[in-house]
């Protein structure tokens, strides 16, 4: 719903400052009618989604600068994870059924 107040909102100077934000969020969040809390939640999520993801791509890229991270340390981890774990083929195939449900889900959730 766009009003008087929502216009000058929009057209003029925007805080930076938490501080000043946070409250200024909450009183938005709280004129939302009730049909789009839905959408402003799940925007919530994406963006923290996103914010994971790029901290978990910095995470990746300083760890295989460091050398924490290599093609011979996945291929060990990942033997020595089938050796402890996985020694039958049946828990391949209940593995393979589970990654498989969980795609179907989430490709099934999203919008």
């Amino acid at each position: 719903m766009i009003n008087d107040q929502t216009m000058s909102t929009l057209t003029g100077p925007q805080p930076t400052d938490p501080k000043e934000l946070r409250p200024l969020l909450h009183a938005e969040l709280d004129r939302l009618p009730d049909e789009h809390l839905e959408t402003a939640h799940r925007f919530l999520l994406e963006m923290e989604v996103q914010h994971a993801l790029e901290s978990l791509g910095t995470a990746t890229e300083q760890a295989w600068s460091r050398g924490d991270l290599s093609d011979e340390k996945i291929a060990e981890t990942v033997r020595e994870h089938r050796q402890r774990h996985c020694g039958s083929l049946e828990h391949g195939r209940r593995v393979i059924l589970h990654v498989l449900f969980f795609a179907q889900l989430m490709v099934h959730s999203i919008p």
